[in-house]
């Protein structure tokens, strides 16, 4: 990289602005000797110099290359393919198959639409390799001489959905849900409802194993204009109550009763819980009260220090590290600030000296 940067093509060139170049200072002064190859190599590497197309052929059959894919994967890891042009059609100016033709090899043709086989045909070769997606087919097709006989891109060469052709193999396939095919929302909601579906997140989640959900919109609000909230009340169950009218203290007995104690593990456990999702994300806002004070209400603060030194003269805790140590697998302690000295504004021998009362 560095001599084609600085155009060097020759090693008596790079022995001249080495004198003056810092940065060629910086490498060996002779390099064929340093990296056990010659000149000729180098300039290989650099693109200077590159082989007949024949003996391409020879170094390519040798190692039973027979694909391109073949050769760009085999050439990441093998130093001689290195020596040689990275896309070999580009650089001698001829097509892959001319050069497998040089190798002896039965080169593929291209498919055309006169000699692109029924489509029947191809259903019945896709069934037997096991190929369901588009995704997999390409994929399949850049090592698989058989499936490269065959168009890359079926839908267009054939003027169908893949979706069709899934169909033609005796696959179940949902069909996509247009504006003109989606269901009326009275069905979606016996669907719902058929399904005790609650809340969106649940509806989300069922769907992507859900063959018949999979054939409603994605969003429903959005494919049908309306709120969740009216989804529900169609459905006939529990509606999301707005966030509003839930008071302060019926939020607290939410908590108290889920143990929920940090706002980071509210977030967390409200993203599967239904429950939770009927609340507001986030409750210091909605309240306009510090996540501190809900705490306090939820009577999920600090214990007093005397609890505290209980707890440590019970589980013979003395020193600070000691305490950090074993709180880390103790669901007791967990329940404790993790700090203790900033937590109660006292130094640890304060607190050693609580506990040994």
């Amino acid at each position: 990289e560095i001599l084609q940067k600085k155009g060097i093509k020759t090693q008596t060139e790079y022995w001249e602005k080495r004198k003056s170049d810092p940065e060629l200072q910086l490498l060996p002064f002779n390099l064929p000797h340093a990296y056990n190859m010659k000149w000729k190599d180098i300039q290989r590497l650099m693109g200077l110099i590159k082989p007949p197309i024949e003996k391409v052929a020879e170094i390519l059959q040798k190692k039973g290359i027979k694909t391109q894919t073949e050769y760009w994967e085999k050439r990441k890891s093998d130093p001689e393919l290195q020596l040689l042009p990275f896309n070999l059609p580009r650089d001698y100016n001829v097509e892959w198959a001319e050069i497998q033709r040089l190798m002896g090899l039965d080169a593929l043709k291209r498919v055309s639409n006169k000699d692109q086989p029924p489509i029947e045909e191809v259903v019945k070769i896709l069934k037997r390799k096991g190929i369901k997606t588009q995704t997999k087919y390409l994929e399949k097709r850049k090592s698989d001489p058989e499936l490269q006989k065959l168009p890359r891109r079926l839908t267009e060469a054939y003027n169908m959905k893949w979706e069709d052709i899934q169909r033609l193999m005796g696959f179940d396939v949902p069909t996509r849900v247009t504006k003109k095919s989606q269901p009326p929302i009275e069905k979606v909601a016996k669907i719902l409802r058929r399904k005790s579906i609650i809340s969106e997140p649940q509806y989300k989640e069922l769907r992507k194993s859900d063959p018949e959900l999979q054939r409603l919109p994605r969003s429903l609000p959005q494919a049908y204009n309306m709120k969740w909230s009216d989804i529900q009340k169609l459905v006939g169950l529990k509606a999301v109550v707005r966030t509003e009218d839930h008071s302060l203290e019926e939020v607290i007995k939410i908590l108290q009763r889920k143990g929920l104690k940090l706002e980071s593990k509210y977030l967390e456990k409200r993203k599967s819980d239904p429950e939770l999702q009927l609340l507001p994300r986030s409750l210091p806002q909605a309240y306009n009260i510090k996540w501190k004070d809900i705490q306090r209400l939820a009577g999920l603060t600090k214990p007093p220090i005397e609890k505290v030194a209980e707890i440590l003269r019970r589980k013979g805790i003395k020193t600070e590290s000691q305490y950090k140590k074993q709180r880390k697998s103790d669901k007791e302690l967990q329940q404790l600030p993790s700090k203790l000295p900033a937590a109660y504004k006292m130094k640890w021998s304060e607190i050693k000296s609580s506990s040994s009362k």
